[in-house]
């Protein structure tokens, strides 16, 4: 207490003069306040100001002078010194109060400079629409983000280009599109249209909405993008639509396909004409007359389209067989065309078409309806139907090629019998009447005569006739009369009894029967060999000439030779083929051993060359074929020849190739090696297994074959010189065209493949060969 009492004590005597401070501070203190507050009044709030113009000045002047730049800038205003207003509302960047000011009195170009630079653009595009500048009033609109009132704005003043793009930026593609049209950018056009049907269709889409979409697609052919339209109205399946559109712009075949879309096929008919398919076009009036039923116009256009297929089923439907063929012909479908020709009653063509179907067995059955026997022989053997392959060769009046058909008969097949009885009356029919005889005989094999055999040993009997047999023939027509009196109707009956006749009249020849050396009369000497002396001869008991050969008596000095040689011989008659000489008789006539052959008139090819020279390439394919289609014939029969060489192979006076002395060379061979050691054969045919001495079998023949050929096609065998049998062992031989440069690389081929020294090396069989042939020589390929 005493310390305050001491403070008051101190203070006292200045307490009035504290007072006065403090109320100073606090005046100053208002003062401030009020003048802080005038400066943050907005331009909405009113000052007290005087009535008079002059009085806004001094106030405008205080204000300015305390920093207050707007309120000053006020005052100028309600002054009318605007410039000076202007100035001030700049300073203190209020270009918006200053553009309003400036509005407000009229003065719109400095009212748009202060909205632009305070970046009010509505209230710049609004001045500018006022004054008719459009084009800026669009701007203005675009910088103030009114994009869709700036698109209407540039549209307004032309500027389409613009107004779609702004339309397009706000999603307005219909007006977007408008727009881009009157641009010229079609394709822009287009694509906008198509967005605003895709964003605005339904399910199901109206008419109005469909029209959309035809507009579209018409702009995009109009912008060069057909493609665009055809998707677009193809996505939405309206293809009557398209097709119409496409029509309105010449694109015959795109609007001819949609017509055939929507289903109108007549429309397009007409387009396809219009665009020059006529083909289409009548295809779709076929399918139009066929849909009302009139089947003979339909199948006439689906002609004239080349519908071969259409046109032959509705023709095949109406029993128009022939047309029906002719239009399966043209599509190339041969097997309906068959059907369809032989329904016409064109049994040929129906042949013909079968055959090109690859249906052999139909086309030769055909064939032989009609009598084209060849054909059908030709076409049964493909099929492996040998027998009625056969049977059609003898009918075409080819006894050898029936007779070689016949003889491919096994014994398996139903017409084996058949096959071999006919293969006996063919060798009747050619005089060969032992093999007949021996054919019928094998046929019946010991077998009672029945009714299932009757017709064999009719043959039988009718063969004996032929052969003089007349004991014989009698026997069997009596054992048939025996069995079915009224065989044959009488004709029997009528055998039996000119037998019994030449039985009487046959007494006088059973003596050249009996007795070889009076059976055969010698004409003339035509050869000598290593085996013997040819003759030629009759056979004055069945009355033909033949060639007589007369082997060596030193061949035939020991039982063990005499009995080969009539296995041999027999072997060698019982081969029957056109390429081979045939064997009639073997026997003895006093003490000399002989052979009976078919006499050949014509030259061994040994003397061809000599006068030829050497043959040509048509030549060598025809004596290499029919040469190795007697050999195969034989090796199936397991007859070696032994001893093939230009010397041993005929060329008949009609051109027929024929290959002699088959299975006699091994009677040469034995009495060589087994009497003196030397080797038999002709050197320069001989394959290397022969000339070593071993045992030899059917390739023996294909390598002879080919020094053979060798020598036919280049005039000179393969070896020449000294030592033969060396180079035949050793040495490769040179390729025919080194010798003849014109002989072709299959020539070649065949010729060295049948001289290779390893037999195993060789062609392994004669059919082998022939496939060769037929490959490359005479079916070669085209490459």
């Amino acid at each position: 207490m005493e310390v305050f009492s001491s403070i008051i004590d101190f203070i006292n005597p200045y307490l009035s003069y504290i007072i006065a401070g403090a109320l100073f501070l606090v005046i100053i203190q208002f003062i401030l306040w009020l003048s802080s507050k005038f400066k943050k009044r907005t331009r909405k709030e009113e000052i007290v100001s005087p009535f008079k113009k002059s009085d806004y000045k001094k106030a405008a002047q205080k204000h300015l002078k305390l920093g207050n730049i707007v309120a000053a800038a006020q005052l100028f205003e309600e002054a009318g010194q605007l410039k000076k207003a202007a100035e001030l509302y700049v300073k203190a960047q209020e270009f918006i109060r200053c553009g309003d000011m400036w509005l407000k009195n009229n003065f719109k170009n400095e009212a748009l400079e202060m909205y632009i630079q305070g970046g009010d653009y509505l209230k710049a595009a609004s001045i500018l629409e006022e004054m008719g500048r459009l084009e800026e009033t669009a701007s203005m609109l675009e910088k103030a983000s009114k994009f869709f009132e700036a698109a209407e704005m540039y549209s307004k003043v032309g500027n389409f280009q613009k107004a779609a793009e702004l339309f397009e930026k706000t999603g307005y593609y219909d007006k977007a599109s408008i727009n881009y049209k009157k641009a010229g950018d079609l394709e822009k056009s287009a694509s906008c249209l198509e967005q605003y049907y895709f964003l605005t269709k339904t399910s199901f889409p109206t008419e109005a909405q469909k029209l959309t979409a035809v507009k579209a697609a018409r702009l995009w052919i109009e912008a060069g993008r057909s493609e665009k339209a055809e998707e677009i109205l193809g996505k939405e399946r309206m293809f009557g639509e398209l097709a119409q559109l496409q029509e309105e712009f010449k694109n015959w075949a795109g609007s001819a396909q949609n017509w055939e879309k929507a289903g109108n096929l007549r429309k397009a008919a007409y387009a396809w004409e219009q665009a020059g398919n006529l083909k289409k076009a009548h295809l779709c009036l076929a399918e139009i007359l066929l849909n009302e039923n009139n089947h003979e116009e339909a199948a006439y256009h689906f002609e004239l389209a080349e519908d071969w297929g259409r046109a032959g089923e509705i023709y095949e439907w109406m029993g128009e067989w022939q047309k029906a063929a002719e239009c399966y012909l043209k599509m190339g479908n041969y097997l309906s065309a068959a059907e369809n020709y032989f329904k016409a009653g064109e049994h040929k063509k129906a042949a013909n078409m079968y055959e090109l179907a690859g249906e052999l067995n139909s086309a030769a059955k055909i064939y032989m309806e009609v009598e084209e026997f060849k054909k059908a022989s030709e076409l049964f053997e493909k099929c492996g139907i040998y027998y009625e392959a056969a049977i059609a060769a003898e009918k075409s009046g080819d006894d050898d090629r029936a007779l070689d058909l016949f003889q491919m008969v096994l014994p398996e097949n139903e017409n084996y019998m058949k096959a071999g009885s006919l293969i006996g009356q063919i060798f009747l029919k050619k005089g060969r009447i032992d093999l007949a005889i021996e054919k019928f005989q094998k046929l019946i094999d010991s077998k009672p005569l029945d009714k299932e055999n009757i017709d064999i040993y009719y043959n039988l009997a009718v063969a004996y006739e032929k052969a003089g047999r007349y004991r014989d023939a009698r026997d069997i027509y009596q054992r048939i009369l025996t069995e079915d009196f009224k065989y044959r109707g009488g004709e029997v009956q009528e055998r039996l009894k000119n037998v019994l006749k030449l039985i009487q009249d046959s007494k006088s020849f059973e003596l050249l029967s009996t007795d070889k050396s009076k059976r055969y009369k010698i004409i003339e000497k035509i050869g000598e060999g290593g085996m013997g002396t040819v003759y030629k001869a009759e056979d004055l008991l069945l009355k033909r000439i033949v060639a007589l050969k007369i082997l060596h008596k030193k061949l035939m000095d020991n039982t063990k030779a005499i009995e080969r040689f009539y296995t041999e011989a027999r072997s060698a008659a019982a081969l029957n083929h056109p390429n081979i000489v045939t064997v009639f008789d073997v026997g003895q006539m006093g003490e000399d051993y002989f052979i009976t052959m078919e006499f050949i008139e014509g030259e061994s090819f040994i003397s061809f060359i000599e006068r030829k020279k050497f043959l040509s390439i048509p030549q060598f394919i025809f004596v290499a074929t029919h040469l190795f289609k007697a050999l195969d014939y034989a090796h199936r029969k397991g007859v070696i020849h032994r001893d093939i060489k230009p010397h041993n192979i005929m060329l008949t006076k009609d051109k027929q190739l024929k290959i002699m002395d088959f299975g006699l060379a091994i009677i040469l061979s034995d009495y060589k090696s087994g009497e003196t050691g030397i080797i038999s054969g002709t050197p320069h045919y001989m394959s290397p297994e022969q000339i070593q001495g071993e045992k030899v079998d059917h390739r023996t023949d294909i390598y002879s074959a080919g020094a053979t050929l060798y020598h036919l096609i280049t005039g000179s065998p393969p070896f020449t010189g000294d030592n033969i049998f060396f180079q035949h062992l050793i040495e490769p031989p040179e390729p025919p065209s080194s010798r003849r440069p014109e002989i072709p690389p299959a020539i070649d081929f065949l010729i060295l493949q049948c001289l290779e020294k390893e037999r195993e090396k060789r062609f392994q069989s004669a059919l082998e060969v022939l496939f060769y042939i037929k490959k490359h020589l005479i079916t070669p390929s085209k490459g």
